[in-house]
């Protein structure tokens, strides 16, 4: 995993890693508590079915993770949704990967 950036989130000092998911090799952005070193959220999730260029990330920006994509975005690590894909109930944004 490669540290991305430290920023604030929710009261938390996290750093934001880049992994990727072992079944497709895409990128997963992985959010760790700066202060214990636990993992807090996944910023991601993998959609294999779902066709999104290289270089691209699905955001989890609901449940406990609601304001994580604003949050990403401002921090410079995620581009503006470049399209959208549903899954169940929601629909999540695909984004470029800004940083690497």
């Amino acid at each position: 995993m490669k540290l991305l950036k430290k920023f604030e989130f929710k009261g938390y000092e996290l750093g934001a890693y880049l992994t990727q998911y072992t079944n497709n090799n895409r990128p997963a952005i992985i959010l760790v508590d700066m202060e214990d070193g636990i993992q807090y959220a996944v910023a991601t999730i993998n959609l294999p079915e779902s066709s999104i260029p290289d270089n691209h990330v699905i955001i989890k920006n609901y449940g406990e993770n609601v304001g994580i994509l604003e949050k990403l975005i401002a921090e410079g690590i995620v581009s503006e949704p470049i399209n959208i894909v549903q899954t169940g109930f929601v629909t999540v944004p695909i984004c470029k990967l800004l940083v690497s």
